[in-house]
């Protein structure tokens, strides 16, 4: 798990690339926090090494953010935290499991079910 508390903010610009000259902007460390949630989830998927850079403390937001329609319920807050996955939660970012959901692999894993569902229907019959 990610680190999300820090003393001194300021201590955390170390763990940022230079070119940043210090803190960046609250936007850019989100972006950041994404891609590298992004990368180690992606990573996960298809069983490959993460890249270094994807494990700085840097790349987890000081604050949960929670990121879906309705996210100012409590329930829909607690969905989320049940439902986000770890490279996510880590990072104090919020949006549910289906953030890369494809709706390609979806149509073709309803299509096997559809198939063996009619199969199984048939026999019955």
């Amino acid at each position: 798990m990610h680190s999300a508390q820090q003393e001194d903010p300021l201590a955390a610009s170390k763990h940022f690339p230079p070119f940043w000259n210090g803190l960046p902007d609250p936007n850019v460390l989100r972006w950041a926090a994404i891609c590298a949630a992004s990368v180690e989830w992606l990573c996960g998927q298809d069983e490959i090494p993460c890249p270094s850079w994807v494990h700085n403390d840097a790349h987890c937001l000081p604050e949960p953010w929670f990121d879906s329609p309705g996210a100012y319920k409590p329930q829909v807050r607690e969905r989320l935290v049940h439902e986000t996955p770890e490279p996510f939660a880590g990072r104090n970012i919020f949006c549910g499991n289906r953030v890369f959901a494809n709706k390609y692999a979806f149509a073709a894993d309803y299509q096997q079910f559809a198939t063996a569902h009619s199969a199984a229907t048939s026999a019955l019959f």
